[in-house]
C-alpha cells in the first residue's frame, strides 16, 4: 500500500478459491527456442504482470518491501506574500505486503494479501507518538500512532499499462479514489478530514525483459516505485485542517520472502501482527482493509484512546 491503502489496489470479488487453468497462458516460442514475449496480447500480458508482482506457483507467498518518507502539503495563500520552501518530510515509513496468487484462467489471477507499514522518525525508528504540530496544527499535541495493518487487501490481477526502456519494462496503474468516508465529520470531528475520503495513487512496476522472457521463472525479480497524495491520518487528529500528506517510496521484491525483511520491521510483526508473516489461504468476505476501516474499528472495539506510548 505507504499507508499503502488497501483500496488503492482495488476491491476483488468473486471466491477466489479455484486455481483455473486457461488456454495460451505461456509465451510463445521462438525458432531459436527462446520465449517470446508480447505484452500487446492481454493474456501474456496479465501473466508478465502476475508474475512481476506474485507468481505462478499458488504456494508461494510473495513479498513486497517498500521504504519512503511522507511530506506534507499546504497550499499557499493565494493572496498572501510568496513562498519558496516546500519543507522537509515529516515522518518515514516501511511495509511490506505479502501476498498468494491463484490462476482463474482467462488471463486473471486472484492476489490475497496482508499488509503492513509502520510509521518512523526521520532517524528510521519505528515510533508510536507523534506530534502534529509537525503537520502545522495551531493546537499541537502528541498523538498516539497507529501502524497500518490492512487485512485483507485483495482483489484481481489482468493485464495493465506497460513501456519498456532498454531491457526493462515498467507496469504502470494509477488508482483515484473518492467515496463515503468511514469516519463522518459528526462522528470523528478530530479524526475526520471529511465525509468524503479521497486520494490518488501512482504505481510502477520494474523488471527485465530477458527474465520475463525466461519461462522457468514462475516469479520474476521487480522493483517498485509508488506516490500518494491523500487526506490526512486519522490518528493524526488534523481535524479537518487543510492541506494533504503526499507519500514517495522505493522498493522489491524480495525474493527471499518473509525472512528476506529488515530486522527492525520483522520484530514489530512478531510482537504486535504475528499473523502477517503469511499470505491468506482464502478470500474470505467482505471489504478490504483500510486504514480509515482499521481506525473505526478499534474506536469502537475500545482498544484506542490517543495517549502516547513513547513520549
Amino acid at each position: 500500500d505507504a499507508d499503502a491503502d488497501a483500496d488503492a489496489e482495488g476491491t476483488g470479488e468473486g471466491e477466489g478459491e479455484g486455481e483455473g487453468e486457461g488456454e495460451g497462458e505461456g509465451e510463445g516460442e521462438g525458432d531459436d527456442g527462446s520465449s517470446t514475449l508480447n505484452l500487446d496480447n492481454p493474456t501474456e500480458n496479465a501473466r508478465a504482470f502476475a508474475r512481476v508482482r506474485g507468481s505462478m506457483n499458488a504456494d508461494d507467498e510473495v513479498v513486497y518491501y517498500w521504504t519512503g518518507a511522507i511530506y506534507n502539503q499546504v497550499e499557499a495563500d493565494p493572496y498572501g506574500e510568496a513562498v519558496s520552501d516546500w519543507g522537509s518530510p515529516i515522518l518515514r515509513f516501511e511495509g511490506f505486503n505479502i501476498a498468494r496468487f491463484r490462476n482463474r484462467g482467462g488471463g486473471v489471477y486472484d492476489m490475497l494479501t496482508r499488509e503492513i507499514t509502520v510509521y518512523q522518525n526521520m532517524g528510521g525508528r519505528i515510533i508510536d507518538c507523534w506530534n502534529n504540530g509537525a503537520a502545522g496544527v495551531e493546537d499541537r499535541e502528541d498523538v498516539a500512532v497507529v501502524h497500518v495493518q490492512n487485512d485483507p487487501v485483495n482483489f484481481q490481477v489482468s493485464g495493465t499499462d506497460y513501456v519498456e526502456v532498454g531491457d526493462h519494462i515498467s507496469f504502470s496503474f494509477e488508482v483515484q479514489l473518492a467515496y463515503e468516508s468511514a469516519l463522518t465529520v459528526d462522528e470523528y470531528p478530530d479524526h475526520s478530514a471529511g465525509n468524503t475520503y479521497q486520494s490518488m495513487e501512482m504505481f510502477n512496476f520494474y523488471a527485465s525483459r530477458a527474465d520475463l522472457e525466461d519461462d522457468s521463472q514462475q516469479s520474476v525479480p521487480a522493483h517498485i516505485s509508488w506516490t500518494r497524495v491523500g487526506q490526512y491520518l486519522p490518528w493524526m487528529k488534523m481535524g479537518q485542517t487543510p492541506g494533504k500528506l503526499v507519500y514517495h517510496a522505493q522498493g522489491y521484491k524480495v525474493m527471499d520472502g518473509w525472512d528476506g525483511l529488515p530486522e527492525d520491521l520483522k520484530d514489530w510483526v512478531l510482537t504486535n501482527a504475528p499473523e502477517y508473516q503469511h499470505a491468506p489461504e482464502r478470500w474470505g468476505s467482505g471489504e478490504n482493509m483500510t486504514s480509515w476501516r482499521y481506525f473505526d474499528e478499534i474506536v469502537r472495539a475500545g482498544e484506542y484512546d490517543g495517549r502516547c506510548s513513547d513520549g
